[in-house]
């Protein structure tokens, strides 16, 4: 019941009906990192989806040279790596566990196996995904940045 209740607050899946939340708990790992720890790598296959339970983690991509620049961070309840498990693609950042950090991990394969089987499903992920996307979007774009004087 408490991985119901915690993935009930992960924005990708806060609309699923409690039958649906039950089948992705069912198929998610639960792990532990602590602080410091790296939970993916840059440049990695991307397998998995993470879905932050409590915690922190932060992101960083790497430069030439090998310095790495931080990017931002997720702090619990959120979710990453969904790019990388829904397009094949080799991981775009590097996490690492900021604080004791708990995660529930979904092979993307058994993510996308369930969409099969519960078509639902994906409407939703794509609705979260895209609201992300056009967020990005905005501010790439400068759109509800403070004014310059």
């Amino acid at each position: 019941m408490e991985r119901l209740l915690a993935l009930k607050k992960v924005p990708l899946f806060e609309s699923l009906t409690l039958d649906q939340l039950d089948a992705v708990a069912r198929l998610a790992e639960e792990r532990d990192f602590r602080p410091g720890e790296v939970i993916v790598n840059e440049g990695d296959a991307g397998g998995e989806l993470f879905l932050l339970l409590e915690g922190a983690v932060d992101v960083f991509q790497g430069r030439e040279g090998g310095a790495r620049e931080k990017l931002g961070e997720i702090v619990a309840v959120d979710y990453f790596g969904e790019m990388a498990v829904l397009d094949d693609q080799p991981r775009s950042a590097t996490i690492v566990a900021r604080e004791p950090t708990r995660l529930l991990a979904l092979a993307g394969t058994s993510l996308k196996e369930l969409i099969l089987q519960m078509p639902d499903i994906s409407f939703e992920i794509l609705r979260v995904l895209s609201a992300r996307v056009r967020s990005a979007e905005r501010r790439a774009s400068g759109e509800g940045a403070p004014s310059e004087a």
